[in-house]
Parts: structure tokens; sequence; C-alpha cells
């Protein structure tokens, strides 16, 4: 959904079903209903407030910001969400949110061999959804990420979960090979709300035209992709870089 501004003193809403929702829609057996809607700031440039002050910078905000039209592709329309959080108490006040981050390995991108395609060589990565490091505040509960969203690209690489199950993701439908899948926390780190998964990556078998096509401009041997962790609570996210190599590394 979209705010579209046609004239100085005239803001309409275009609300598009996405293709997932159009999806369910076609059923037409009397299922499809609209249960919960959410907002999101993508377009937002927020360091006009750093720069300009509250004011000033909000004011530039309202004035500048570019209005995004409506698209129909869900798993691209937001990426920033804006949460509620019930409750007016100052117990219930959400005063820090976590962040998401790569705690293992320590170095990015991660270096993958295509050499190395069976499951006892997965990458095993580890990501954290806590505040800033060795932070003793408590992460609310409302914005504690239980469960995670992976974003990948399933002609480069395989999913698996902590167990070595292999995950096959759902496509986006936009052809380009991203998929998804969901999966939820291996352990609660401390008693701050700081939760942990640990996930694992393997190289698909990919051929020599991959290479050609999807290879470095300056040496096909390598492939450039990364993955997109988001904590489903939070709305935080992080993107991973992934190098794949023909050679063994």
């Amino acid at each position: 959904m979209g705010f579209l501004n046609h004239s100085t003193s005239n803001i309409i809403i275009d609300a598009v079903l996405t293709e997932k929702g159009r999806s369910l829609l076609a059923r037409n057996d009397g299922s499809f209903q609209i249960t919960s809607f959410a907002f999101a700031d993508d377009e937002v440039d927020y360091t006009s407030i750093t720069k300009y002050g509250n004011v000033t910078g909000k004011d530039k905000i309202e004035k500048n910001t570019p209005v995004m039209e409506a698209i129909t592709n869900d798993k691209y329309a937001i990426k920033h969400h804006l949460i509620s959080i019930s409750g007016n108490a100052a117990d219930d006040r959400i005063l820090y949110i976590p962040n998401i981050v790569l705690s293992s390995p320590a170095t990015t991108p991660v270096n993958l061999s295509a050499a190395a395609t069976q499951i006892t060589n997965e990458s095993t990565l580890t990501v954290r959804s806590r505040l800033s490091e060795n932070s003793e505040r408590t992460i609310p509960e409302s914005v504690q990420d239980t469960e995670f969203e992976i974003i990948f690209n399933n002609r480069f690489l395989k999913l698996l979960d902590s167990n070595s199950n292999i995950q096959s993701g759902t496509s986006f439908n936009d052809n380009s090979g991203n998929v998804y899948a969901s999966l939820k926390n291996t352990s609660i780190a401390n008693n701050t709300g700081v939760t942990e998964l640990i996930f694992k990556l393997l190289p698909q078998n990919i051929s020599n035209e991959t290479y050609t096509v999807y290879g470095s401009p300056d040496d096909k041997t390598i492939i450039y992709t990364q993955i997109t962790v988001s904590g489903l609570s939070s709305g935080r996210s992080l993107v991973i870089p992934i190098t794949i190599n023909k050679n063994e590394i």
C-alpha cells in the first residue's frame, strides 16, 4: 500500500493485493479475509534529524521524502516494519530494539568452496538478536526475536538448519532465484533476552555456464551473492555477503 500525492492538497491511498494475496483471493471459496496490515518507513531518511535537529529535520522529512508506489511482491514491499506495542504504562514502553549481528564467523564475506558440496562440509553461521556488545539492558519480550526469516538465492546456495536439514525455501515468484525460509532460534544466550540462531550453508552444484553468466566480471571462477537474516519480532535485518569460489579454498 502506497500513499500517492496527486496534488498539493489531496493524498489518497493506493492499496493493492500482493501476489500471495491475489492467489488466495483467486480460490473464490470465501476463505480470503484481510485480518491485519502493516506500515513501513523504507523511504524515510532519518539522518535529517541528526543533521538538522528534531524540528527542521522532521519538516525536511515531511516535505522531501519521495512517495513509493505500492508493489505486489510481498517480500520486497516492506523491509523496515513499523511495529505497534500494546500498553501505556512506563514498564511497557519500548526503549531498546535489538540488532541482528553475525557472531560467527567473525569476518565477512563468508567464503564457500564449490568443491565442498557435501553435507559434511557445510559452513556454520551464528547470528544473534541483541543490543550493543556486553549490554546489560533487557530486550523487551515483545521484540525478542524467536523466529527468523532467511532470504537466499537457491541458484547458488543451500540452507540447512542447525540439525543439517536442508530448507527448500519458498520462491518469490520473480525468477531471481531468491527464496525465503523461516527458522526458529536455537537458544536464549543470556537473561537479557538475547536470542541466537545457528544455521548452515552449502554451495549448490554450480555449472561452468552458471559461473560464466553470474561470475564476477574480474574473475569468472567467483560468484558473489548474499543472504538476508531478519528477526520477525523486531523487524531488524542483516545482509551477509557470501563468496563462492569455483576452486578449492
